[in-house]
């Protein structure tokens, strides 16, 4: 028969169009939603290739961006330390490589929150204790009681990362199939009605089909307002372990500097890593057009240098080193302020790709 309702058709996909756009702009709140879970809870990212400058070609503008007021630390103060940590590429490679500006491509953050919170609470209480043993022991026994306080708030955060993650995987899957079904409903609508109408079993399977999609789409709105729901309860959870994390890496801090001036092994006071990516103390990130250094936690000055030379090595392109002395190890681990053979390697093999 033919298509009496030829017009209804071109007009459904019209709005499934719409419907399309719809879904899109879902898809797009729920990626930066993902981002900023990326942001908030990754270390550093561990799989991702960055095209900067750099090498070879123009420097890597950098710049002041924010300083919370909580890090007690000027504008002077952290530029220069990012000049110390420029200098550490700058002297391994021979090149200039960074270059401040005012109008930067990369800005430099130092965000306030929970860990670094924990961190002036910690150096305020134990920072003028002597390094005798007696003192040792007494911030040892907290140490190790603070990592047995962390483990069931890590739990419950690894447990709600997991749901959050199965149901993003979930509904990546149904946007995909309806992305093909309405492809396909698409181009049946278009053949049809340039034939100038469909046979009434056709017709019938178009409408079926039209139903098909419905379905799907609510299905994708349920699930997108399901997502926020467990993206709200990860966060929570994130923000309650890393105030434990927070604690536990500053006393790891103390611990080893009094290890050192004491003689003893400090080699089991490193901080905490066993889940090291779920606590950010600095991250190098791209959103968009838009690239920045995000500094979140240092125990002093030395640290704050190494961290940020840590993130530049990102924004030249690098990913981790696994010699615990390179810049580019991906956990804090008493590394000098300079580049170690890993490093120049790294760097010289992203440069011969530019």
């Amino acid at each position: 028969m033919a298509i009496d309702r030829k017009k209804k058709i071109i007009a459904y996909a019209a709005v499934l169009l719409i419907m399309v756009i719809g879904v899109a702009v879902g898809v797009k709140a729920l990626s930066s939603k993902i981002g900023e879970f990326i942001s908030n809870t990754a270390y550093r990212p561990s799989v991702l290739s960055f095209s900067s400058a750099g090498c070879h070609g123009s420097a890597i503008t950098y710049g002041i961006n924010e300083i919370d007021s909580g890090f007690g630390i000027s504008k002077e103060i952290l530029g220069d330390a990012m000049r110390e940590a420029e200098s550490i590429w700058e002297k391994g490679a021979g090149d200039d490589l960074f270059e401040v500006s005012d109008k930067p491509s990369v800005k430099v953050n130092l965000i306030f929150d929970e860990r670094q919170a924990g961190t002036n609470k910690l150096k305020e209480l134990f920072g003028s204790i002597e390094s005798n043993k007696e003192k040792f022991d007494a911030i040892d026994g907290e140490y190790r009681a603070l990592l047995a306080a962390a483990a069931p708030f890590e739990s419950a955060y690894l447990s709600a990362k997991k749901i959050y993650e199965s149901a993003v995987t979930d509904l990546n899957s149904t946007v995909a199939l309806y992305n093909a079904k309405k492809k396909i409903y698409e181009s049946e609508v278009a053949d049809w009605n340039a034939k100038g109408g469909a046979p009434k079993k056709e017709y019938e399977q178009l409408n079926k089909e039209y139903d098909d999609i419905n379905v799907l789409y609510e299905q994708i709105s349920t699930r997108e307002d399901a997502i926020k729901g467990y993206f709200g309860d990860m966060e929570a959870k994130r923000e309650q372990y890393n105030s434990k994390v927070g604690e536990i890496n500053t006393l790891s801090g103390i611990l080893k500097r009094m290890a050192e001036k004491l003689n003893q092994d400090s080699s089991s006071y490193n901080k905490v890593q066993g889940s090291r990516d779920e606590f950010v103390t600095g991250l190098y990130s791209i959103l968009g057009s838009e690239k920045k250094i995000d500094v979140y936690q240092f125990y002093d000055y030395k640290e704050l240098v190494i961290v940020l030379a840590h993130e530049m090595g990102h924004a030249l392109g690098l990913g981790h080193a696994s010699d615990k002395a390179s810049i580019m190890y991906p956990q804090i681990s008493g590394q000098s302020a300079s580049l170690s053979k890993e490093d120049i390697s790294m760097l010289k093999e992203v440069c011969s790709k530019k």
